[in-house]
């Protein structure tokens, strides 16, 4: 997740106060144009070879099976292109 907040330690908090254990990139941190956004929250899921494979904007149920799938098809070794 990337975090808009001046201090990353409420980002922090906030992930371990859902029991979320992923990384966190501040808005300042590399990449900033690709993850440009007017709207918060914005979420984006990116595959392991860096590219974007969801963005969504505003709030949404991540607590889902469909969405867990979704992660764990990523995870899965993809064909070379």
């Amino acid at each position: 997740s990337r975090s808009m907040d001046e201090n990353i330690e409420d980002a922090e908090q906030f992930m371990e106060s859902r029991d979320m254990d992923l990384p966190i990139y501040h808005y300042r941190g590399r990449n900033q144009e690709v993850y440009s956004s007017n709207l918060l929250p914005t979420t984006y899921v990116i595959t392991p070879d860096g590219k974007i494979a969801l963005e969504e904007q505003g709030m949404a149920n991540y607590n889902t099976s469909e969405f867990r799938e979704f992660l764990d098809t990523l995870a899965l070794p993809q064909p070379q292109e």
